[in-house]
């Protein structure tokens, strides 16, 4: 009786843990994307504009830019933010599991 009574709390425990966890994930996630625009340079707005935030793989947010000119700024182009601003500011929220930017063609 008291194995089982054990068994299920330590269940209850690990679901309010993994529920946690994806919030703390979440909110986490926003304040990235809030910093990455923030450090966007600005001429139009629209790149500053134009950073969305999706749910990708259990655990996981996709962070994306489709402005065609996002990774020019990146490398440095406007004075406003300097070369890799994207790196930097992800860097803040710790070590990758992954890559941090990537260009890709549409």
């Amino acid at each position: 009786m008291l194995r089982l009574k054990l068994k299920a709390n330590f269940r209850q425990i690990e679901s309010e843990r993994r529920v946690f966890t994806q919030k703390a994930l979440a909110v986490a996630t926003r304040k990235l994307l809030t910093e990455l625009a923030n450090a966007t340079p600005v001429d139009t707005g629209l790149a500053r504009a134009s950073w969305t935030m999706s749910p990708g793989r259990p655990g996981a947010y996709y962070i994306t830019n489709e402005v065609p000119y996002i990774g020019v700024l990146n490398m440095g182009h406007s004075l406003q933010a300097p070369a890799h601003f994207i790196e930097h500011t992800a860097l803040k929220y710790g070590r990758p599991l992954g890559i941090i930017a990537q260009e890709i063609d549409t």
